[in-house]
């Protein structure tokens, strides 16, 4: 604000004067910046706090330019949660006045009587204050005595090296909160995971109602001793408590037309560390694998119960693990069966974690297929997972019994057997013919059948005679009448036959090349396996020409067929003393692959065939 005196002596001054007049106002401006600046001073919001709220340290330096020096003395008994800077000019009768304000939210890192340290400047130095951090009372939020707190809870209080300690966050609020923070705890040697979203729900303490915001957390130590969690700090600011009574909305509690223009206060909030005593893996606990969990199970399903077993013939067995207290990945992974009576093709494994509150529940699937190798009894067997039962604290072994299976021949191997019986049907009367006993009891049965058939013959032989030669020249004026036509169509379908007899040449070597494999497989050649399952390939064009199993193995989509056709180029090339390819489980999971070319497909696209009548040369 500036005091204009000007209109008071311009009556008095002649127009000759204005000029001086100026001069003198700017000399009086300029004079004033050289004012000497004031001492720098420091003010408190408060000089009590109880350890869960925040204060202000406001730093005033008129008339410097300066910023607070070495403000690093602070951080020894507090945190700087904000700052903000205010820089004002006034102009009072001609004298510039600068005020330039520093305020800063501090926490104090302890109770006591705590001082604020001189803050140095240019111009110079604060004067030291103090301020007096109270302990709020640990039963004052049971009575509902304070606005807003935060609880941490652990279980178990003891807990084995890499087994599951629950870890509850919750944050109790009286008044409305308008933002915060809250991170997550981040302890050493440690695995910590979040477990699902954020719940909110109302509570009373002490007569008090409360809003509850609560957070889960699995932790995973991964070195025996003692653990600690470090101190979970939330920071965030809440409704400023007021004398007007703020309408109430259905919806938000508080109106937010009302907190539009609320006055707010920032907090911050500290639990205690927490200490868990965790257990090193004990000296009884055997096997290979260290799971350390509440509760373990094993369970195996088939496609149908009881599972039925033929030779060639793919069957899946789904084993399932599921603990209580561990996560999926550190569930193991199971042995696969080493039989050379039994091919084994397992598929990718599917894992998984979800909740239950509060712990975290793992489980892990295997799917493999079995294809048996010959007819007979196979034993699968037996599937342990030792593991330790941290609530009993003893070691325990999770099973799969073993298990008798009888292999029943192929169905193929028995749609042969009917034909046999009936060869040797035949044979059986045939040697009974040359037996005397019996063909003297029945000597004239066959001359009596043979005999009436004979005469049923010479009733009807001139009527098909008649018919088969009209037949005939109903088919002779039909060729014809469409000779001619049919030349025409020979001329305009040379190119489409050639496509034709391409197309039938390679379906006749896809056939080729699929007997080829199955002699292959039944044989147990690896080698001539490959050649034939190439060749198969190039005749259906799934490859230009003859490349890799691996680059055959992406074109099918079935992850077992997958896994078999890599097992085969592996053991082309490996060290297989002692182990032979088995040639039987490959057929049975690649033959539903090969898809021949039809006949059909062949008279398709071939524009003449129609043109023949059927039987015609």
């Amino acid at each position: 604000m500036v005091n204009e005196k000007l209109s008071v002596i311009t009556p008095f001054i002649g127009a000759r004067s204005w000029l001086s007049v100026f001069l003198l106002v700017i000399c009086s401006t300029l004079g004033a910046e050289f004012v000497s600046a004031a001492q720098p001073t420091a003010r408190l919001s408060a000089d009590k706090i109880y350890d869960n709220e925040t204060f202000q340290l406001t730093l005033n330096n008129a008339g410097g330019d300066g910023e607070p020096i070495d403000l690093d003395v602070l951080e020894r008994d507090f945190e700087i949660l904000s700052r903000s800077q205010n820089n004002s000019i006034n102009i009072v009768n001609g004298q510039i006045n600068r005020n330039n304000e520093w305020v800063y939210t501090l926490a104090a890192k302890r109770t006591g009587q705590l001082t604020i340290p001189s803050i140095r400047f240019a111009q110079g130095q604060t004067q030291p204050l103090t301020i007096e951090v109270l302990k709020v009372d640990p039963q004052a939020a049971a009575r509902g005595e304070v606005d807003a707190f935060i609880e941490v809870t652990v279980e178990p209080e003891t807990v084995y090296v890499q087994g599951q300690i629950a870890l509850t966050v919750q944050l109790f609020f009286a008044t409305p909160l308008q933002q915060g923070s809250l991170p997550d705890p981040q302890p050493t040697n440690a695995v910590v995971e979040r477990l699902g979203e954020d719940t909110s729900y109302e509570t009373l303490r002490g007569g008090r109602r409360y809003q509850v915001i609560e957070r889960r957390y699995a932790v995973f130590p991964q070195h025996s001793g003692a653990f600690t969690v470090p101190a979970i700090r939330f920071q965030g600011r809440v409704a400023a408590a007021t004398q007007q009574r703020s309408r109430r909305d259905p919806f938000f509690g508080i109106s937010p037309f009302d907190q539009m223009g609320q006055r707010s206060k920032q907090i911050m909030l500290q639990a205690e560390p927490v200490t868990v005593e965790v257990m090193a893996k004990p000296a009884s606990a055997q096997g290979q694998w260290w799971l350390p969990a509440q509760s373990f199970e094993l369970s195996e399903s088939w496609p149908q119960e009881p599972p039925q077993f033929r030779v060639g013939e793919p069957i899946t067995r789904t084993i399932t693990m599921t603990a209580k207290g561990l996560t999926a990945a550190q569930l193991p992974q199971l042995p696969l069966i080493n039989s050379p009576q039994l091919s084994v093709y397992p598929d990718q494994p599917v894992i998984e974690n979800h909740v239950e509150a509060p712990w975290v529940v793992a489980t892990r699937q295997e799917k493999v297929a079995l294809v048996p190798a010959q007819q007979g009894v196979l034993t699968l067997p037996e599937v342990a997972i030792p593991w330790w039962d941290s609530i009993a604290n003893k070691a325990r072994v999770a099973r799969l019994p073993a298990r008798q299976i009888e292999v029943l021949p192929s169905l193929r191997a028995q749609s042969a057997t009917p034909q046999a019986t009936a060869d040797e049907r035949i044979d059986a009367a045939n040697s009974a013919g040359d037996d005397d006993s019996v063909a003297a009891e029945s000597p004239v049965v066959v001359p009596n059948v043979v005999g009436g058939r004979l005469s049923a013959w010479f009733d009807w032989w001139p009527w098909l005679a008649l018919l088969f030669l009209t037949a005939w020249l109903v088919t002779l004026l039909a060729w014809w009448r469409e000779r001619a036509r049919r030349l025409v169509a020979l001329h305009r379908g040379h190119h489409h036959s050639q496509q034709s007899a391409k197309a039938r040449t390679l379906s006749q070597t896809s056939r080729e090349a699929v007997r080829a494999l199955q002699q292959a497989c039944n044989d147990n050649r690896a080698a001539a396996a490959r050649d034939a399952l190439l060749h198969w390939a190039v005749a259906e064009q799934r490859l230009a020409a003859p490349g890799s199993l691996g680059e055959l193995a992406r074109q099918f989509d079935d992850s077992a067929v997958v896994n078999a056709v890599m097992a085969l180029d592996r053991s082309l090339y490996a060290d297989t003393t002692g182990q032979q390819w088995q040639g039987a489980g490959f057929w049975s999971l690649i033959s539903p692959c090969l898809k021949a070319r039809p006949e059909s497909a062949e008279s398709a696209t071939d524009p003449l065939r129609a043109l023949y009548p059927v039987g015609s040369s």
